[in-house]
């Protein structure tokens, strides 16, 4: 009932949330009024009260709520609490009191309040608006505003979509559908309908496990598997489809029917470990040989669905989908990679249960069932070949490798242990390793292919969408114009502006020539190329150069071979400014961030470790990444030898052009990482499973044993010590880390202060007239540094950047940090580190002041350090992968240290158990010899004083069982003589009484006489026999025999006796158990006496013989239809002496009971009063 609630709730909930636009709109004018109460209350104090007094409550509301506070004093910018929001002020653009500003790449929320000559502003993001989409830059409303993604902000619509404040339309709702949903509401649904789904299948295994047989049972499975089958074709329920487990830029697979989406491989997944355990609680081996046969067959399919399935799983995962699966960068991965192996667990736990099962039918002789079983899985492996047409050799036949040792240490008894479980994980996970390296290994070589194919397009489509709107800003350049008029004394002015000015960012990618000549084809600018120097030059590249044109001011130069080239023409009235650019040879990334470059520009992740080489006319035209590649062309045995720690690709896309990737090697440290993480999260899940199972299916976890509890300290103590250490490692590398970046770049800062001390004096940093050659020193710096500088004046506001591109695209506001502003401001500190923000980047930034020879603050020196988390996420992994590897070594000593120090500890009370429970009343028993005087020892000592106890108490008992058993028995011969004595005497007395009156018939009447006496002591003499067998129990003398001639021997005894009918359902003809032939055969005929005497006067009488077996014993069944056995008389039924008949001595049970104990085996039974009894007689296998 539960389960159907959660999944009824999902859906509730579903529906609960979903919207209409006018909807959407009326909540998000709710949010709005709360940012607009928080913002009045804000500025209020901001007007009235000391601004030093809240300064921590003003940065906290932006931390906190992402609400800018701003404070102008006669339209002049005195205090602002955040340096993220791209604030650049306008009077009319804030002329109301309240209303959206459309700022650098964004829609803002403002409001604003008024006191004499200043006034408070408070902004607040709505809905970013950038030009570049990337990881961290997304078009997507602020989640404060609870707007979902797919809607648009306009400034028209209707009134049904207008978001109001105070009466006041703000803006408009845009959207095509009429109902929009949460996707964190989905990914709930999901999640709560999963746990409903999950709750049904584990009810219908308790419910199963208890009763459904036959039809009931395939029915129920049938309806399980329909209900799945329904939710694939309707694609129901719809919120699934809308979760991150549905989403296909994640994961998709059209070619796949039941699993094109990674929810459906968790769900088919699970269900189908559902099957497993299904199969696990019903199939059971029995005598019917044709139905095992037939349940061997429905393993078979079952295993190889199962194996098909998990193969599929990792190939699809690894080349359908965006998901990292490399482990040894674990914080690169993300939450669905962790879903994925969840799906793989549920797979590997499913073809454990269905190949356990399937061992149970090869239970025989072991060499013989171990090739039985080897076939019966090389068979699956054949078929799955034949099918499926894999490839690869381990493709098809990686089965073999689980199920053998599956098969050895199941024999062995270690499969259901601690020791035996990790195993069989351990190899799992070696396979999944492999499945994965292997497929990442295939798809790796066409993400190659595709990156050489990309590498040797010479064309740079960034480079042209730069270049674009270069031409228009230089023509209408007014500086340029004038330095233009005072050539040539400004050459080298006119070049500084150019390259600094119109060629930096992504253009530093390239080396860039400009070169400028007049109407008479004059150079006016110097260059180091001569050939630079010859308009000619220019004309002929771009003329006969057989060139493409990308715009009428750029092109590129097909023919030229050796390298990419672009040249440039921008008319400056009578005169013409031409730009080359080729790209450099080994230029790297340096520190331009993807934050900056468009996602379709980005190199994707799993390629980025990676470096190449690309060659053109056998010279190197262009590197990347660590491996130091030769300046002429060389082959993989050449490269080789340089770094044997890689291995290279080499792609010829065309005759002139080479390509060299190459990839650090994997070596055993690799392998060995890879599958430990494997190793740990199958282990985590394995054994909560099992935990699981245990305590819901069965009672194994309700009473754990000492040994096992001690195991389990064991484990936890050491996994808590190690969890410890790695929390401890972790902090003290992310906090070195952290420390590490900022001396680096307070060492980076000062350098570069002093080098700026070199060029220019404190006054002419900051001035005006000299702001384009400072901007030109500062990118040289900063290409030279790998970093971004920016100098702020001492009022806090932008003057200098080497990247303005960051505060172009409204990333960043034009003004310094206000908490280092203030730090610094104070003189609290020389340099001070703060973390700051651009779109979803988090990033650390240094500020340092700068002072004039006064000693008078100027301003301030900002370095950022935007590699600061993905540097740390490689360093964390590095150590992290070390430190797994130890982890695992450490898991698997502590396994082994459990069950030895376990096994060490409890040996003395298992000692003591073994021998309390080998303690026999009458006999001498054994006393336990301890050296230690230890708690043990005394343990030892108290047990052994209890023995001697015992022992004169068992000889007391034993006497006073004797003379009872004695007076008992007495009674018991006493009453069974007395009865054929009274006919015996009144014989007797007739004799005599014959021999006074000596009849004629004396003779005839005396041998009448006679022959009753006789007939009594006949009866005598059987009774005799009866308590001398009881009593001299003869020795048992074990031996195998064969079970079923035994059975049959006593079957023909009473076979058509009083029309009794017995039916015998054994099959075997052999059945070889532990016992003694003559014993054996006067159990059965004991109780197969019994069952004929409970038939009397029963209308079809019936006796009925089967048999069950198990790995160790054998169970015979004797049922029959008689009268039945009442409750006040079982217990008794196997005492001596104690009969049901009104004839009988009553001792043949209790021989049965004795003759079973000395086999080693047992007697019990069933019975219902007028429906019969059932004995069950258990053997042990020979």
């Amino acid at each position: 009932m539960f389960s159907v609630i959660l999944m009824l709730g999902a859906i509730v909930i579903n529906n609960r949330f979903s919207y209409s636009v006018n909807q959407i709109a009326v909540n998000a004018q709710e949010k709005i009024n709360t940012k607009q109460a928080l913002s009045k209350q804000a500025l209020d104090l901001l007007l009235n009260d000391s601004i030093s007094k809240h300064r921590s409550d003003f940065e906290n509301l932006f931390k906190e709520e992402n609400i800018g506070i701003y404070y102008f004093n006669n339209d002049s910018l005195f205090y602002w609490n955040n340096a993220q929001m791209p604030l650049l002020y306008q009077s009319k653009m804030f002329e109301k009191e309240f209303g959206i500003a459309t700022l650098k790449q964004g829609y803002y929320l403002y409001f604003k309040v008024k006191k004499e000559n200043t006034f408070g502003l408070a902004l607040c993001l709505i809905k970013p608006n950038y030009d570049l989409q990337n990881n961290y830059l997304k078009n997507n409303f602020s989640n404060w505003t609870d707007i979902p993604k797919e809607l648009g902000i306009s400034n028209k619509g209707t009134k049904q979509s207008a978001v109001i404040l105070n009466d006041q339309t703000l803006f408009y709702l845009s959207g095509n559908e009429p109902i929009y949903h949460s996707g964190a509401v989905s990914n709930i649904c999901f999640t709560l309908f999963l746990a409903g789904f999950i709750l049904l299948l584990i009810c219908s295994l308790l419910a199963v496990k208890e009763k459904a047989q036959g039809v009931r049972l395939f029915v129920w499975l049938a309806a399980i598997l329909a209900f799945r089958a329904l939710m694939i074709w309707l694609k129901w329920p719809e919120f699934f489809y809308r979760s991150v487990l549905y989403d296909v830029q994640l994961f998709g697979n059209a070619d796949s029917l039941i699993n094109s989406y990674l929810g459906d491989i968790l769900f088919n997944a699970i269900l189908l470990l559902f099957v497993a355990v299904l199969f696990n609680f019903k199939i059971r081996r029995t005598e019917n040989k044709i139905l095992n046969y037939f349940r061997i067959l429905a393993l078979c399919i079952a295993i190889g669905f199962v194996a098909v399935q998990f193969n599929n799983g990792v190939k699809s995962l690894v080349s359908n989908s965006i998901l990292n699966f490399d482990f040894l960068s674990i914080f690169s991965i993300k939450f669905p990679a962790f879903i994925a192996l969840f799906a793989l667990s549920f797979y590997c736990l499913a073809l454990f249960v269905f190949i356990h099962r399937l061992l149970v039918f090869f239970s025989g002789k072991y060499v013989q069932n171990l090739l039985l079983f080897s076939g019966t899985i090389f068979i699956i492996c054949f078929f799955i070949q034949i099918i499926f047409n894999y490839t690869n050799i381990f493709e098809n036949y990686w089965l073999m490798l689980f199920a053998l040792p599956m098969f050895v240490l199941t024999r062995a008894g270690f499969s259901k242990n601690s020791l035996g479980l990790g195993l069989q994980i351990l190899i799992m996970s070696i396979i999944t390793s492999l499945f994965f390296n292997f497929y990442i290994s295939q798809n790796q070589r066409s993400d190659l292919r595709l990156l050489s194919f990309n590498l040797s397009e010479r064309k740079d489509a960034i480079l042209e969408s730069e270049f674009t709107s270069v031409p228009d800003k230089i023509i209408n350049d007014e500086k340029l114009k004038v330095l233009l008029d005072f050539l040539p004394n400004s050459e080298k002015e006119v070049e500084q502006l150019l390259k600094q000015k119109y060629f930096g960012g992504y253009f530093n990618r390239y080396n860039v020539e400009v070169s400028l000549f007049d109407k008479d084809c004059k150079p006016l600018l110097p260059t180091k190329d001569p050939v630079l120097l010859n308009e000619g030059f220019f004309d002929d590249q771009v003329k006969y150069e057989e060139t493409d044109s990308v715009s009428k001011n750029f092109f590129f130069i097909a023919r030229y071979k050796k390298n990419s080239r672009y040249i440039g023409k921008i008319p400056l009235n009578t005169k013409n400014l031409y730009v080359r650019l080729e790209p450099k040879q080994f230029e790297e990334l340096g520190s331009f961030p993807d934050l900056l470059l468009d996602q379709s520009q980005q190199k994707p992740d799993k390629l980025k470790k990676f470096s190449h080489a690309v060659y053109r006319s056998g010279q190197i035209s262009s590197r990347y990444g660590e491996f130091n590649y030769p300046y002429f062309g060389s082959d993989s045995l050449a490269l080789t030898k340089t770094n044997p720690d890689y291995v290279h690709y080499f792609f010829d896309p065309d005759e002139e052009t080479q390509i060299i990737i190459s990839q650090k090697k994997k070596n055993g440290n690799y392998y060995f990482t890879y599958n430990s993480y494997l190793f740990l999260f199958f282990s985590f899940i394995s054994y909560c499973s099992y935990f699981i199972y245990g305590l819901i299916f069965t009672s194994r976890f309700k009473s754990s044993s000492f040994t096992r509890r001690i195991q389990a300290i064991i484990i936890i103590l050491l996994l808590l010590a190690i969890s410890a250490v790695g929390v401890t490692s972790a902090t003290l590398v992310s906090n070195q880390f952290e420390a590490d970046n900022v001396k680096q770049l307070q060492e980076k800062t000062q350098t570069i202060i002093n080098e700026l001390a070199t060029q220019f004096t404190p006054s002419e940093m900051f001035d005006p007239t000299q702001k384009e050659l400072v901007n030109l020193k500062l990118k040289e710096y900063a290409h030279l540094f790998s970093t971004d500088i920016s100098l702020f004046g001492k009022k806090g506001r932008l003057f200098h950047t080497s990247e303005p591109r960051l505060y172009e695209l409204g990333l960043a506001a034009s003004l310094v940090n206000p908490q280092a502003y203030a730090d610094l401001k104070e003189n609290r500190t020389s340099a001070t580190s703060v973390s700051e923000k651009a779109g979803e980047l988090n990033y650390l930034s240094l500020y340092t002041p700068l002072f004039n020879t006064k000693k008078e603050l100027i301003g301030f020196v900002n370095l950022p350090y935007y590699a600061k988390q993905a540097d740390l996420v490689n360093e964390l992994s590095g150590i992290i992968s070390a430190f797994i590897n130890v982890y695992v070594i450490l898991f698997v000593i502590s396994i082994l240290s459990g069950l030895i120090l376990a096994g060490y500890i409890t040996r003395p009370l298992q000692l003591i158990k073994q021998q309390i429970a080998n303690i026999t009343l009458g006999k001498q028993n054994e006393k336990i010899k301890w050296q230690s005087n230890d708690e043990i020892g005394k343990l030892v000592s108290e047990y052994n004083q209890m023995l001697v106890k015992l022992e004169e108490s068992a000889n007391l008992l034993a006497q006073s069982e004797r003379e009872s058993a004695w007076r008992e028995m007495a009674k018991q011969v006493a009453h069974e003589i007395k009865n054929p004595l009274t006919p015996m005497k009144l014989n007797l007395q007739y004799l005599q009484h014959l021999m006074k009156n000596n009849p004629d018939d004396f003779k005839e009447k005396f041998e009448k006489a006679s022959a009753g006496i006789i007939e009594q002591i006949d009866s005598l003499a059987t009774i005799a026999n009866e308590f001398s067998s009881f009593a001299k129990f003869p020795k048992t003398n074990l031996q195998t025999i064969n079970l079923f001639e035994i059975i049959k021997t006593s079957e023909l005894t009473f076979e058509n006796h009083k029309n009794i009918s017995i039916v015998n359902h054994i099959s075997k003809n052999e059945i070889q158990v532990l016992g003694d032939k003559d014993q054996a055969l006067r159990v059965f005929n004991n109780i197969l006496k019994n069952a004929v005497q409970a038939l009397d006067e029963r209308e079809s009488p019936k006796i009925e013989i089967s048999m069950n077996e198990n790995d160790t014993s054998v169970i015979i069944l004797i049922t029959d239809n008689g009268v039945g056995i009442g409750a006040e008389m079982k217990q008794k039924l196997f005492t001596p002496n104690f009969t049901t008949k009104n004839t009988g001595s009553g001792l043949g049970l209790a021989m049965v009971k004795n003759i079973m104990q000395g086999f080693n085996g047992k007697v019990w039974f069933d019975s219902e009063i007028n429906k019969g009894t059932t004995f069950y007689l258990e053997f042990l296998k020979a």
